[in-house]
């Protein structure tokens, strides 16, 4: 990651571009809203120096002050929750599963509808990946922000060492590729991983969705009214998992453990490859494993035939709040913040990727020896979360019905049970 003093003295450069674009110029009378977001990349310090950047600018240029709070991702959900059903609520928040909120806070609370935001800002500038993020019930809600598409990661001087030159694009040439790669302790246990699922804390899920969509196979139909897992492709993907470490030993059994994390094990070189990484995990490894930061690669997750839909993508909505008290300045202050030029700063200051198409088109990431390869996989991606009220509760880790049904499975346990528990339990749910 670049120096702060670098962004910084960028930040001069991009605020000075980004502030002409607030509609009517200087607002009148200034005022103060809250914003609130999580904390991200590997450096807190870098992003909160930023943002105060950000917030000192955009005072300047209108006399709004953006009083910021950084949510504890382990506190998120409980804060949006209360925020959306009366509670303490900001003006503006970096948020997600905004249909739950929008279902929660009904007319009163939660998320209000920005249309005229979104008009002016242009709905085609971002990936159709966001539309569902922010585009709720006939509305637009929110603006996106940040990206998180998951792609594969491989480290070059393992693939090297084992003569092998290209990256395996079908399911079926990635296990003949982690057979090769993988190395065994004297006791018959995985060593050095062919490859891993990215994971951390024992949680799968996410990884299942990519390898759904890999699969052919969705968790809902197109209209969000029947979940569709229960199908030869939800099988098949949850059988790839399970074969990957019981049938083919090639991803250890001790991924189950809660302490296992995927991204520690590739930083200490006993993976060769990690399938369905966030965007920070580049900055990660830089950071914490120089002696392989020159080695990491990203690629395409591979699919079943070898095209198509292969991975997951998220997009950040920034919404407004119903309850603020002053709009005009919260939607100026999101404007502001969701321009190309800030955003183009805050993911290099953070170590992320955007779900606007011309901050993925700079060629700070299509030069990219990691991130180039982020465009085409958000391209080939199906949406991480669904966009329903219910699914907050659904895919709720750890115990929520599709996180269950992962665990089971990668602790062994009968594939067709596990769905068919699981599906008992999303029933009940949504039978609410």
């Amino acid at each position: 990651m670049k120096s702060v003093k670098v962004f910084l003295v960028s930040l001069l450069l991009v605020t000075a571009l980004a502030l002409p674009l607030l509609a009517g110029g200087r607002q009148q009378g200034g005022g103060s809203i809250n914003f609130w977001m999580q904390q991200y990349g590997e450096n807190p310090q870098a992003q909160q120096r930023f943002i105060n950047g950000l917030t000192e600018k955009f005072k300047a240029d209108t006399g709004i002050t953006v009083n910021v709070t950084y949510v504890d991702w382990g506190q998120a959900h409980t804060k949006y929750t209360l925020a959306a059903s009366g509670g303490e609520a900001p003006d503006v928040a970096d948020t997600f599963f905004a249909y739950s909120w929008i279902k929660i806070g009904g007319d009163k609370y939660g998320p209000m509808i920005i249309d005229d935001v979104v008009a002016e800002a242009g709905e085609s500038g971002f990936y159709d990946i966001a539309r569902p993020e922010c585009y709720i019930n006939g509305h637009w809600y929110a603006l996106p922000w940040r990206g998180d598409t998951r792609v594969a990661a491989y480290n070059q001087q393992i693939f090297d060492e084992a003569g092998i030159k290209e990256f395996p694009k079908t399911y079926d040439e990635l296990i003949e590729v982690g057979k090769k790669l993988t190395t065994y302790n004297a006791d018959g246990s995985v060593d050095r991983a062919g490859f891993l699922f990215s994971i951390g804390n024992a949680r799968f899920d996410q990884t299942w969705f990519a390898l759904l969509a890999g699969h052919g196979g969705k968790l809902m139909n197109d209209n969000f009214t029947q979940w569709t897992f229960n199908s030869p492709a939800g099988r098949e993907s949850l059988k790839f998992m399970y074969d990957a470490v019981y049938t083919h030993k090639i991803v250890p059994a001790s991924v189950i453990d809660p302490s296992y994390d995927s991204s520690q094990v590739f930083q200490a070189g006993k993976a060769a490859i990690v399938l369905g990484v966030s965007p920070d995990f580049y900055s990660s490894c830089k950071a914490n494993a120089p002696q392989i930061a020159p080695y990491v690669r990203s690629a395409i997750i591979p699919s079943k035939t070898g095209s198509g839909v292969s991975s997951i993508a998220f997009a950040a909505p920034v919404c407004v709040f119903k309850t603020t008290k002053n709009p005009d300045a919260a939607k100026a202050w999101l404007k502001y913040f969701c321009s190309k030029e800030v955003q183009l700063e805050a993911m290099k200051v953070m170590g992320l990727v955007n779900s606007w198409l011309d901050v993925m088109n700079d060629p700070y990431f299509q030069n990219d020896i990691f991130y180039k390869n982020f465009n085409e996989q958000t391209k080939r991606s199906n949406a991480g979360d669904m966009p329903i009220s219910e699914f907050s509760e659904i895919d709720a880790f750890p115990s929520g019905p599709l996180n269950t049904m992962c665990t089971q499975v990668m602790a062994g346990g009968n594939i067709q049970a596990a769905i068919d528990e699981c599906m008992t339990k999303i029933n009940a749910i949504m039978g609410k």
